[in-house]
């Protein structure tokens, strides 16, 4: 988050954008959806395996920002993004709880390239390790590698402390680190 802030810090603070956007004014609205979808898309292509459910999410995460923005009070950069995720959170469910079953995977056949293949099972593999870990810790994960969140950012994200943040993170690389021998000795 620490980056997407200072990327602004030349143009206007989050909170300045943020009341210009609330006011209409497009090219603040273009830089706050921006400011948003860098850390956000990264966190839902994290916790889904289709693009297109990271991206519908991302849309409609920013449909209903813009609409609550005359309505938002702003009190720092880490509540709003802990809106801002809340809000992401609720709609990728929603678009799962949609999804009746998944499309299945790439035929091997169609794939010309086989270190291509291997890439994608070890995403797969990666992908159900971290769908095994609980809901907070696929959250801390997500953050921290998907969307480049510091401790701190995450703790504030998720209403935790930041030490709470730092341990659960140990734990889940522990058990990643786990889950992930148990299928190389396959």
């Amino acid at each position: 988050m620490q980056g997407i802030l200072e990327d602004m810090k030349d143009n206007l603070s989050l909170g300045a954008l943020i009341g210009k956007s609330a006011e209409g004014d497009e090219a603040s609205l273009r830089a706050l959806s921006s400011a948003i979808s860098r850390p956000l898309f990264p966190y839902l292509m994290g916790r889904t395996s289709r693009r297109e459910d990271a991206l519908d999410a991302l849309q409609d995460t920013l449909v209903d920002v813009w609409q609550s923005l005359p309505r938002f009070s702003y009190q720092s950069d880490a509540a709003f993004f802990k809106f801002v995720f809340t809000i992401g959170k609720r709609k990728l469910a929603r678009i799962h709880k949609m999804r009746v079953r998944e499309e299945p995977l790439t035929d091997t056949h169609d794939v010309a390239d086989m270190d291509t293949l291997a890439d994608a099972q070890h995403r797969i593999v990666m992908e159900r390790a971290i769908r095994k870990l609980p809901e907070k810790d696929r959250n801390i994960i997500s953050l921290r590698y998907w969307s480049g969140f510091s401790y701190s950012d995450i703790a504030a994200v998720l209403n935790m402390t930041e030490g709470a943040v730092r341990v659960r993170h140990h734990r889940a690389l522990r058990e990643l680190e786990i889950s992930l021998s148990t299928y190389e000795k396959h």
